[in-house]
């Protein structure tokens, strides 16, 4: 039993799920937060430029009528965009899991404004990201100090992990690029990049970087209200991974926003990342670290989560990092999870690993 415990113990492994605080964290070492506000994304509507004309206001009732129409408004508090958002997502997964088989729901009364609103909202936070990443620059430098950097490293250096698996709900590319600042080898899974390494990346709710072969010249974009759900028709092979150059006009755009209900398209990219992340959570074992960070537990995107969750064997040690965890989460873990520890900062995580 001891010689099996020390050779496991030479191939240990970590899984970690990654929420929006992570980013929110990066942001406010680098003394980027303020200029660029993750709590409260709509806020940025008036100063987004609709990709057509390259011009501001890509959240105004010329643009994007039905998410104007809703309340949503740049000056608004981020409690009352959040409620918005909240009530699209819950009004257009319901809408789309009530089948129709003749006229389509987009067309149908008042919920045809949410389905409307949904597509609207996709396409914001897609080229939201895009223009964040074009404004940001990630370096080594820049990381210096910061915990999560220190700890990457960390995990890359030593020899006893064996594997380190990122599953990730963010459409940005800041866990990327911080990875190759530092130098550290990475793949990701499902739509690949070729890469290499223990590190390995899946996202389910869909990726900036992923690139649909429709693509054309951002100058024809457009929101087409005619398919609600052609945002997640695609298949795997139809997309490619960029890092570069990635404002582009494509009527597929892989980002699901919370509870996009995935889960019934098995075949296409988002049911296949989907199944990635829990075979991730599958091969974690007794005694294998996983670390939560920054996620919300917010009702929409709870199911998602709890899938992950109950993927986990009950022996793995799990580390929540969150300054205010939500009292449900955190009664999951407490449920499901004996190793189960909280850290208000991945400073204090970070500090306490030998």
């Amino acid at each position: 039993m001891l010689v099996e415990y020390f050779i496991k113990r030479l191939s240990l492994k970590y899984l970690i799920i990654l929420g929006n605080g992570f980013s929110i964290d990066l942001l406010r070492h680098i003394k980027k937060f303020e200029d660029y506000p993750l709590t409260n994304l709509l806020s940025y509507g008036d100063k987004l430029r609709w990709p057509a004309s390259d011009c501001n206001a890509f959240i105004s009732f010329r643009h994007t009528p039905n998410l104007w129409l809703l309340g949503v408004r740049s000056n608004n508090s981020a409690e009352r965009n959040t409620q918005i958002v909240e009530n699209i997502i819950t009004c257009a997964n319901a809408i789309q899991m009530k089948k129709r088989e003749t006229t389509p729901a987009a067309s149908v009364g008042v919920g045809g404004v949410y389905l409307n609103a949904y597509k609207e909202l996709v396409s914001f936070l897609k080229f939201l990201f895009i223009q964040f990443d074009q404004e940001i620059t990630i370096s080594n430098d820049c990381l210096s100090g910061w915990h999560w950097a220190d700890l990457l490293k960390k995990l890359d250096e030593d020899e006893n992990v064996s594997q380190v698996d990122i599953i990730t709900f963010n459409y940005d590319l800041w866990m990327e690029r911080v990875l190759e600042a530092l130098n550290i080898a990475y793949k990701t899974t499902v739509v690949e990049n070729g890469g290499g390494g223990k590190f390995s990346i899946t996202k389910p709710h869909g990726s900036i970087s992923f690139v649909h072969s429709t693509s054309r010249d951002v100058s024809e974009f457009n929101i087409n209200y005619s398919n609600t759900m052609e945002i997640l028709q695609g298949e795997v092979s139809d997309f490619t991974l960029e890092m570069d150059n990635l404002k582009k006009h494509s009527p597929i755009t892989p980002l699901i926003p919370p509870a996009g209900d995935s889960g019934r398209y098995k075949l296409t990219w988002a049911g296949k990342l989907k199944a990635e992340a829990e075979r991730k959570a599958k091969c974690i074992e007794e005694g294998d670290k996983v670390i939560l960070c920054g996620l919300s537990y917010w009702h929409v995107d709870r199911n998602e989560i709890d899938e992950i969750l109950l993927n986990l064997t009950s022996q793995c040690e799990l580390a929540y990092i969150n300054p205010s965890p939500p009292e449900a989460l955190d009664a999951v873990l407490t449920s499901l999870f004996k190793n189960y520890e909280h850290y208000v900062s991945t400073e204090r995580y970070a500090g306490g690993q030998k």
